[in-house]
């Protein structure tokens, strides 16, 4: 065992290298499924293929199923190889589709530095599509016959769905505890990246224990993830990160921040502070800043992040000091560190 310290933060490219070769293959598999039918659909598609990121997901999954191989002196079939890449393929094309239902709940406008497809076509198409690309990932992944992957997926997705509903319930209600908060973000953000750990450690030959320690570690990055997007969301520059911002606080999103600032500020800031919330024109971001200031609330987050970033390290400690394992590391710290 050794102990797994925070590295410098790399470059994605840099963090990907040990498996530079899976991720191009991926994107292969990506490029084939993103096919349609008809022109109509094709448009749909091509365009929502352009609303992906940073492939963490997938890139989670073939990280974990190379660490436990690692772990167990073995290696991988031709024919296991083929079937964690149409995984990691599944997963990244669920992930795109809560994108896009994402941008219909937020009404957001940019993603990626390109319309969303709510804002270029309308609400029913954006939920159509999501659908369709749900249904599309699931019958991909179904292509792998274990069961045990399939319960992976359908409880991550229930997870996912029941996040956004249970945020979508919680708008308005200025009561909401950090636990709260910590309960909705399991769901909706860190559900995806724990399937993607659990698979690649089950594809890799993991036990359950070992696929539940590394189900863990996607979930502290999960919420570590999340709670620096909310804190972009409000302290963010749009043009680098890439997407509108503010959306969080003009829906009456109770984000960490926030949270923080109504339960530890004086009477009259809480007062003004409520009084932003249910004000139905956009608030500045810069007389936010100022209210959450006062009680350290973004400092107080940033630290909540790293929490959640130390802990994720602390699962990697079990396991050897590789290329894969230092990856896994940097990915963590990137999660946290990121500006976009």
């Amino acid at each position: 065992m050794s102990i797994v310290s925070p590295p410098a933060v790399a470059s994605l490219i840099e963090v990907y290298s040990p498996i530079a070769t899976e991720m191009e293959q991926v994107g292969q598999e990506l490029d084939a499924s993103f096919v349609a039918p008809n022109r109509f659909l094709q448009a749909f598609l091509s365009h929502s293929q352009k609303l992906g990121g940073k492939r963490l997901r997938p890139a989670l999954l073939l990280l974990m199923e190379k660490l436990v191989r690692i772990a167990h002196g073995t290696e991988a079939t031709p024919a296991e190889e083929k079937d964690v890449i149409c995984l990691a393929t599944a997963i990244e094309m669920i992930h795109t589709a809560t994108l896009i239902h994402d941008d219909v709940l937020d009404e957001a406008e940019i993603r990626r530095q390109e319309d969303t497809v709510n804002a270029r076509w309308n609400n029913e198409t954006s939920i159509l599509l999501g659908d369709y690309l749900f249904a599309r990932a699931l019958r991909g992944a179904a292509r792998v016959e274990d069961l045990r992957i399939t319960q992976i997926f359908a409880a991550a997705t229930e997870a996912v769905c029941q996040g956004e509903l249970t945020q979508v319930a919680s708008r308005g209600n200025f009561s909401l505890t950090e636990q709260d908060y910590l309960a909705i973000v399991s769901g909706k953000t860190a559900a995806l990246l724990v399937a993607s750990c659990r698979i690649g450690a089950l594809c890799g030959g993991g036990d359950d224990a070992m696929q539940q320690r590394l189900g863990d570690f996607g979930e502290k990055i999960g919420v570590a993830f999340q709670i620096v997007d909310d804190l972009l969301d409000i302290t963010g520059d749009e043009a680098r990160v890439g997407k509108s911002l503010g959306s969080d606080f003009s829906k009456g999103k109770l984000t960490l921040p926030i949270i923080h600032f109504l339960q530890n500020s004086e009477a009259q800031p809480k007062a003004k502070m409520l009084e932003l919330l249910q004000r139905e024109e956009p608030v500045q971001r810069e007389e936010l800043l100022q209210l959450l200031e006062a009680t350290k609330s973004i400092d107080f987050a940033r630290s909540e992040a790293k929490r959640f970033t130390d802990e994720a390290l602390e699962l990697l400690t079990n396991f050897a000091e590789t290329p894969v394992r230092n990856s896994l590391a940097q990915l963590a710290t990137f999660v946290t560190a990121r500006k976009y």
